[in-house]
This record gives C-alpha cells, sequence and structure tokens, in this order.
C-alpha cells in the first residue's frame, strides 16, 4: 500500500491498469495484491469493469515489468512513456469482455475487505422480503419465545458439531441488512438443508424462536436459497393494474412478459377502476408464471405500470423437531466436543 501511496503523491492519480502497473514498484506490488485491488472496485473509478480489468491483468503487468526493466538500465526506447524521452503510444485498452453479475463482484468484495461495500445481497430481493413477510433481526428481540419466524440473510460463519447423540448438526451465524443472529440447525434439518449453509448465496430460514438470558436464537425447521422460495413457494400472484389509458399494446405487452416467466404460480389480474373500485379477474392456467427478480424488474419496464404482489405460505411451523432438538441437545452454541468450525 505504501508503495500505491507514494506513486500516486509523486504522478498524480491512475489513468489506467497498465499506467499503475509501470508506476508502482511491482517487486513489493505483486499480481495477488492487485488482483485483490480489482475484486474489491479500487479500481472502479478507471471505468473499465472488474472483470475487463482482471482479464487484462497479465498483460498490463508485462508491461508495467517492461517499462521498469528499461528504467532500471537507462534503455531508451522508440516508444518510451511519454515525457521527452521517445514517442507517445496509446496504452492497449482491455478486452471487451461481460462484466461480472452482481453476486459475484459482492462476493470477492467479501473475501477481500470482509465486509460488502457496493452493495448487498439481499438488496435486489426487497420486494420479495415483503411479500414473504420475512422479519429483521433486529426486530427478534421484540418476539416470545416459540413464536413463528421467517428470515432472510447470508451465512457469515458456520459451526459443524456432533450432538450427544454423534449425528451432525450446525451452529448459523445469520446476516441481514439489519443486524445478525444465531440459528441452530439440528441433525434432521441439517441432513436436508446443511449443504445450503456453505454456498455464498442468499437463504431463507424459517423456523420458530428460542430465547434465553443470552437473548434470542432461531431454532431452524428449513433453510432454503431465497431465489429458490421466491419461485417455488409462491401460491398467487397479483397483478395491480389501472384501467385508465389501459389499450390493447399494453395488454399484448403484459402477456409476452408472462409467457416469459411461464412457471406454477397462478396469476390474477386486479383492475382498478376510476371510481376506486376494483375488478378481480383469474388468467387462464398457461399464464401460470414462476416470480423472480428478473420478472419483477422487466415488470416495472411495461407502460401500463402494473404493480406484483405474490401471495407465500406462513412460515413452516415446527413440528415437534425444535422442541425434540432443544430436548436431546442442551448446548450453549459453544461447539466445544467435536467441534469443526467452517468460515464462511
Amino acid at each position: 500500500i505504501d508503495s500505491i501511496i507514494e506513486a500516486r503523491k509523486k504522478e498524480g492519480p491512475f489513468k489506467s491498469l497498465v499506467d499503475f502497473c509501470r508506476r508502482v514498484d511491482l517487486r513489493r506490488v505483486n499480481r495477488r495484491v492487485v488482483e485483490s485491488l480489482i475484486k474489491c472496485g479500487a479500481f472502479d473509478s478507471l471505468g473499465q469493469g472488474r472483470a475487463r480489468l482482471m482479464a487484462f491483468l497479465p498483460e498490463a503487468l508485462d508491461l508495467g515489468q517492461l517499462s521498469q526493466k528499461e528504467d532500471s538500465e537507462n534503455q531508451f526506447s522508440l516508444f518510451s512513456v511519454g515525457g521527452e524521452s521517445g514517442l507517445t503510444r496509446p496504452d492497449p485498452e482491455p478486452p471487451k469482455i461481460e462484466e461480472w453479475k452482481e453476486g459475484q463482484k459482492l462476493a470477492y468484495e467479501k473475501e477481500i475487505l470482509g465486509f460488502y461495500i457496493t452493495g448487498h445481497p439481499l438488496t435486489r430481493f426487497s420486494e420479495t422480503l415483503k411479500d414473504l413477510k420475512t422479519s429483521e433481526i433486529q426486530s427478534l428481540v421484540e418476539l416470545e419465545d416459540k413464536e413463528n419466524v421467517r428470515l432472510a440473510g447470508m451465512v457469515a460463519a458456520l459451526k459443524e458439531i456432533n450432538s450427544k447423540k454423534g449425528e451432525r448438526m450446525a451452529f448459523a451465524t445469520l446476516e441481514d441488512l439489519s443486524g445478525a443472529c444465531e440459528i441452530i440447525i439440528f441433525s434432521d434439518i441439517y441432513r436436508k438443508f446443511g449443504s445450503y449453509l456453505k454456498e455464498e448465496t442468499p437463504l431463507c430460514v424459517a423456523g420458530v424462536t428460542s430465547r434465553d438470558e443470552k437473548g434470542v436464537k432461531v431454532i431452524a425447521n428449513e433453510v432454503l436459497p431465497l431465489a429458490e422460495v421466491e419461485e417455488n413457494k409462491a401460491q398467487q400472484a397479483v397483478l395491480k393494474i389501472q384501467v385508465n389509458g389501459l389499450n390493447r399494446i399494453h395488454l399484448s405487452e403484459l402477456k409476452d412478459l408472462l409467457n416469459a416467466h411461464k412457471g406454477l404460480c397462478p396469476v390474477q389480474i386486479c383492475a382498478c377502476l376510476p371510481d376506486e373500485s376494483q375488478v378481480v379477474l383469474s388468467l387462464p392456467e398457461h399464464f401460470t408464471i414462476k416470480p423472480s427478480v428478473q420478472l419483477r424488474r422487466e415488470i416495472k419496464t411495461l407502460a401500463c405500470n402494473p404493480v406484483l404482489e405474490v401471495v407465500y405460505p406462513d412460515p413452516a411451523k415446527a413440528e415437534g423437531n425444535g422442541e425434540e432438538g432443544r430436548r436431546r441437545f442442551k448446548g450453549n452454541g459453544n461447539g466445544k466436543a467435536n467441534g469443526k468450525k467452517v468460515a464462511v
């Protein structure tokens, strides 16, 4: 970092990745360091995209090393880096490739920095979370013991242990935009859903609260990727549309969009009339859809300005599993015996 600061103070802001590689001491700033800087967004001000810069990095480093070698040996090049020693040659451009998806960018930020900097994986699901009626983690303190609850978040830490019966179970730290809490996953649930806890993807956790003197935990009954819950758990989709100004073109666009997102969720149209009354129409079965973030995004581009609401079932109730787990495992979450901690 000191080498980068020195180079910036000496000649001003870096103009490109090649300019950076030419000016910093590459004996102190190696490839791994530059890769980390790209992943966490340190070069975003260049406006060239992280994926492009990462693909271009080997060539940029080669050019930087060649330039520094020439400088150290006092060699003259016809195409030296500007100045009076030669002609100025424009730096080559990074290849034009597709940028990383938002999820990949955020995962790299968390990997390098330990936190998200340009967003949060849950942000794009904001409308979905409203329909799912998830609780914010910070609001758990307001709930009583043994209340059913649905949460959404990212696994920040995972601790696997063996129960007294020798069965594998786990404690997970779930984080959302409001805070973090401990999730207890007993063996039956862990066998079904444990693999999802190790993925860098937003999760939806249905469970029951467990209060003690240390605070509120959640005993999980179901753990699934949030996108899967959004698509497969939907019971009914309602499209609210203002009738004023509605025409055949608008309806045709809506029809095409629904056909592009076919699924199993039935759809109703709620036509809002000028007198504030409403007419609800159930669409035929061949118009069933698969709710998703992409569908919600595309709906907002339609000229008729429909509003999508999706109905989901209440959080899965604990049918004995949580209580049974509490009785057979009196642990306090410290994972003493046979424990294995997994960094996420």
